[in-house]
């Protein structure tokens, strides 16, 4: 057996402008800012605890529902006014019920109003992503996108990407899949589960932030009713990696998934191209069967002894599609191909 090391995922796009990072923690072990910056952070209270990420090494940070977060220093650098701005991360919820708000990223974190951005998974399995429009909290002031329920599990790593260009011009992106509300949402909208949808009514022109409002977070958030009393706080119950915050737009998916996996050395399967519009070949040196999955669990594709195979992939829909291949030997191999048109 060989051990090869497989690049199951890229995403690129290309974008106006350049990308204009203002902050990058990648928990390898710290809690220093890499943008070069100088915005390192710091505990709320006790030390930071360090765990395996999704790369396999210890690059993440577990936060544990127990009144602890990261906390950013406050810096006009973080507090941009116009838009766009947006969000990246790699994230694990380990139970969504612990919590009725998984924030992981908030730059703001308001005392009594709605202030800045804040990026967070709810217990249904949906992401929400506000604007705040520095409206009394509790009083439906400020816009916010929901994606649909169930996005997120528990106990996965999840890409995310949360974009801000305007109050109804927003965007989450999980694993390369966007989630954009009806730019023609009413306010306070009924929910509809199934689907990304606006609610909030403020009147929001650009980014606020109060002269009293706390330094950024990531891991918290608090909860206000009406009339400013603070009903609770929330903290994040999972883990955390490579979390950035840019002044700018986002190329539409800019990170590479990479995996060790224990393969044959004269007998694997290659996909290319990848990414992939409208077709791609699938080849090993040696027969194989292979089905091809969905995100959302579905087999779209599936073929029976093979050595190269053409798949049309013109008609399907943008995302990823994990590629499940059987060897002649019996082992089980496995491709991820990003399909964009």
């Amino acid at each position: 057996m060989k051990k090869l090391l497989l690049i199951i995922a890229v995403c690129t796009s290309t974008i106006a402008g350049a990308q204009n990072l203002l902050l990058h923690y990648d928990f390898e072990q710290r809690l220093t800012d890499q943008s070069g910056n100088g915005h390192d952070a710091f505990m709320n209270t006790g030390s930071a605890n360090f765990v395996q990420g999704p790369n396999g090494t210890v690059s993440a940070i577990a936060l544990k529902r127990d009144s602890q977060f990261v906390q950013i220093p406050r810096h006009t650098q973080l507090m941009p006014t116009t838009f766009p701005v947006a969000v990246t991360a790699k994230f694990l919820i380990d139970t969504l019920s612990a919590s009725p708000s998984h924030c992981f990223f908030a730059s703001s974190i308001g005392i009594d109003r709605y202030y800045g951005i804040y990026c967070q998974v709810l217990p249904t399995g949906a992401i929400a992503i506000t604007i705040g429009d520095g409206g009394i909290a509790g009083q439906g002031t400020r816009r916010t996108l929901h994606s649909p329920n169930g996005v997120i599990s528990e106990g996965k790593w999840y890409n995310v990407k949360c974009v801000f260009r305007g109050e109804s011009d927003m965007e989450i992106w999980v694993e390369c899949t966007k989630y954009k509300g009806d730019a023609d949402y009413k306010c306070n909208s009924v929910a509809n589960t199934t689907i990304s949808y606006y609610t909030g009514c403020g009147n929001v022109s650009g980014l606020v932030y109060g002269s009293t409002a706390e330094p950024a977070g990531i891991g918290k958030i608090d909860a206000y009713g009406t009339g400013n009393t603070l009903n609770n706080t929330y903290y994040f119950s999972g883990m955390i990696d490579d979390l950035k915050y840019f002044g700018s737009d986002v190329a539409e998916c800019d990170y590479t998934l990479s995996t060790e996996s224990s393969l044959k050395s004269d007998n694997t399967i290659s996909v290319s191209p990848n990414p992939s519009s409208s077709s791609f070949t699938i080849s090993s040196n040696g027969l194989f069967s292979f089905k091809i999955i969905s995100s959302d669990g579905k087999i779209v594709f599936e073929n029976a002894n093979s050595t190269d195979y053409v798949v049309n992939s013109g008609q399907w829909e943008n995302g990823l599609y994990i590629i499940q291949g059987v060897l002649e030997s019996g082992e089980v191999v496995s491709h991820k191909i990003l399909i964009t048109h």
